[in-house]
This record gives C-alpha cells, sequence and structure tokens, in this order.
C-alpha cells in the first residue's frame, strides 16, 4: 500500500514538474500590439515574470478585451481605487481575499449576500443625502 501511495505521489510530482517546464515565458516582443497596450504598466518587468504569470495576465487581458463598455469602465474604476491604495490597506485586503477564498462556497454566497444588501443601504443613503 505504501508503495503504491509512493509511485501515485512521484507520478503526481512528475507530471507537474513536467507540466511546468513545457510552459515557456513570452518575451514582450511576441505579443500583439493589442495585448502590449492592455498590459503596458508592466511592460518594464513583463519579462521577468514567471510564464504562469504571464499567462494569467495575457488571460486577464483577453477578458477585458470581451467585456462590454459598462464592465470596462466598473473595472477601471476598482484598479483606480486599488491604486490609490497604501501598501498597508492592499496587504490587509489580500489577506481577506485568502480567508475568503478558504471558506466553504455556501459561506462566500452568504457573505456575499451580506455585503451586497450592505452596498445597497449604502446608496439608498447617499440618494436621500443628495
Amino acid at each position: 500500500m505504501k508503495a503504491t501511495r509512493l509511485l501515485l505521489a512521484l507520478v503526481m510530482f512528475a507530471s507537474t514538474s513536467f507540466s511546468t517546464l513545457a510552459e515557456k515565458a513570452i518575451p514582450w516582443k511576441q505579443l500583439s500590439p493589442e495585448q502590449q497596450q492592455k498590459l503596458q504598466a508592466i511592460s518594464g518587468k513583463w519579462d521577468r515574470l514567471t510564464p504562469q504569470r504571464q499567462q494569467k495576465l495575457l488571460q486577464g487581458a483577453n477578458r477585458y478585451n470581451n467585456m462590454s463598455p459598462a464592465q470596462k469602465k466598473k473595472l477601471n474604476k476598482k484598479f483606480k481605487q486599488w491604486k490609490n491604495l497604501s501598501p498597508e490597506e492592499k496587504r490587509r485586503l489580500k489577506q481577506k481575499r485568502q480567508a475568503t477564498k478558504k471558506r466553504s462556497p455556501e459561506e462566500r454566497k452568504a457573505l456575499h449576500k451580506k455585503w451586497k444588501n450592505k452596498e445597497q443601504k449604502k446608496m439608498k443613503a447617499q440618494k436621500k443625502n443628495n
């Protein structure tokens, strides 16, 4: 039984490391002009990113291209807000996000619903004050 588990662990490790080796870095010059435009903010460090990080950023840029103008506007607003946060605020939010990811789907759904209700109440109060 132990030998089977060890063999299984070795196979899983080998397949993971081979798939990681298969991913190659993408030089900045090989990106399309549209991709370069979307990722311009990180152009200086692109070639130092891991292939996995490059792929994740490219996927995000591709998702952005498929968004409606309203979705793009909302996302740009969030990016601007993030950029204006202090390093401490960013660290705290990242920790909260990691903690939330560890929760069950039901717990995350309940938290989202609670947050959404709170935001709606805030918006109503703002409209009332204006």
